[in-house]
């Protein structure tokens, strides 16, 4: 079974949450504050690298949620696909910090492609952003610090 994972509220756009939905029979979303999100990339400007404030953020939360939800490695996992062009170092990163974190079982199979808005994760993201759905989980800025910076 195919795991999809989409997103609602970029997060560069520090003036709204972002909201990360998993879908694959189960469903689970992580949100991310605009306020964490802010006090994050103010830490990436203090420490020289403003321009990974938002891959890493992202990496960060995509390894949290996947962590959260307790994905099991043999499923593959299809990321909708939001930083086109940078496939390659997203999964470096979601790799390194999934190695730092304690884990049960091993690194899950990332496939980045566009899901469409017919997608369960879709929906998912977007009634959560709209207050439709109860969100999972709220993402702390200590938690994506630690996997971030």
């Amino acid at each position: 079974m195919t795991i999809e994972i989409d997103q609602s509220g970029k997060i560069e756009q520090t003036n709204q949450a972002t909201i990360l939905a998993l879908s694959n029979g189960q469903r689970f979303s992580v949100i991310i504050s605009a306020k964490t999100k802010r006090r994050l990339q103010q830490d990436f400007r203090y420490r020289g690298k403003p321009r990974l404030f938002v891959l890493r953020t992202f990496a960060a939360c995509l390894t949290l949620l996947l962590r959260h939800a307790q994905i099991n490695n043999t499923q593959v996992i299809t990321i909708d696909e939001e930083y086109s062009g940078n496939d390659i170092v997203l999964k470096k990163m979601i790799s390194e910090m999934w190695d730092r974190t304690p884990n049960i079982c091993e690194r899950p199979s990332l496939l980045f492609k566009r899901i469409g808005k017919h997608s369960p994760a879709h929906s998912l993201a977007y009634l959560t952003a709209t207050g439709k759905q109860e969100v999972n989980l709220v993402l702390t800025y200590r938690e994506i610090y630690l996997l971030a910076i």
